[in-house]
């Protein structure tokens, strides 16, 4: 109950009761008895008395039972742990600053201890989301008397806007990151494909290289083969070798010491003239 209410209900009862007791007099005087005056005085008085204590508590029972109240609706919320942050201002009848905020659950009351007042009952936050749907809510301004309870709802509303948006920037997040994992794992791919062809270029070219060095290897051996066995039937049966310009080796022709200069000489020749046979050549 307001202070103003209380004021104006307490100057009743005075003038209830003064307007008794002047009754009460005025009706002893007029029939001259005083002892029935005195008695209606006291009966009187023990009404209005009665009648006050009456009055002030059926007022006090209204005060204690009345509330103020709210609670957040919305329809289409699937997530029992989704809450909202309600913020309350607003000034009591005697002057009390009122400053709150409430984490209340869809669909559940709570109950304010306030006084009478003017209250902005509003969401802390512009947006709640739940399960790709952004709820809006306008706020509320109210003015509670204590002497009857009251509950302001806060219905939230789909703001269709907000929800397209956020919708479209989730599908649009999800498709950028599946293009960047595409993109990895082509780049992954690519990568894997040409480390294997490089090695087994590598391992082919190596594979080549060894074969020519065995089949030249063979060769020389062939040759050298076929010179021993020519000098075993005998040294005047001579034949022509290779010498070069600065070396002290004689060679057999295609050795590859006689890149720069080939001279032929017999080999009777070149061995009387000091030249020593060549290891790749002849072997030893």
């Amino acid at each position: 109950m307001s202070k103003t209410a209380s004021k104006k209900s307490g100057f009743t009862k005075k003038i209830v009761v003064a307007l008794c007791m002047v009754l009460a007099f005025a009706f002893g005087a007029f029939t001259g008895n005083g002892i029935a005056q005195n008695q209606a005085e006291e009966n009187l008085a023990s009404a209005a008395e009665q009648w006050q204590e009456n009055a002030a508590a059926e007022a006090a029972a209204r005060s204690e039972a009345a509330n103020l109240s709210f609670i957040v609706t919305a329809q289409d919320i699937s997530d029992s742990e989704v809450t909202a942050v309600v913020h309350i201002t607003g000034e009591s009848d005697d002057n009390t600053g009122i400053d709150d905020y409430y984490r209340a659950e869809p669909d559940t009351p709570y109950v304010l201890d306030y006084d009478a007042g003017i209250y902005l009952i509003e969401l802390s936050e512009d947006d709640i989301d739940n399960d790709g749907k952004v709820y809006k809510h306008d706020a509320i301004k109210v003015a509670y008397a204590d002497e009857k309870s009251l509950q302001v709802e806060l219905e939230l509303a789909i703001d269709e806007e907000k929800t397209k948006a956020q919708e479209e920037a989730r599908l649009k997040a999800e498709k950028e990151a599946q293009e960047k994992k595409e993109a990895e794992e082509k780049a992954k791919q690519e990568a894997e494909e040409k480390a294997k062809r490089e090695a087994e270029e590598k391992a082919q070219k190596e594979a080549e290289e060894q074969a020519k060095r065995e089949a030249e290897e063979a060769e020389a051996a062939a040759t050298a083969t076929t010179m021993t066995r020519s000098m075993t039937k005998g040294s005047q049966e001579g034949y022509t070798v290779y010498i070069t310009d600065t070396g002290e080796k004689y060679h057999h022709a295609g050795c590859q010491y006689l890149k720069d200069s080939q001279i032929p000489i017999d080999i009777n020749d070149a061995q009387a003239r000091g030249y020593q046979p060549c290891k790749r050549c002849f072997g030893g």
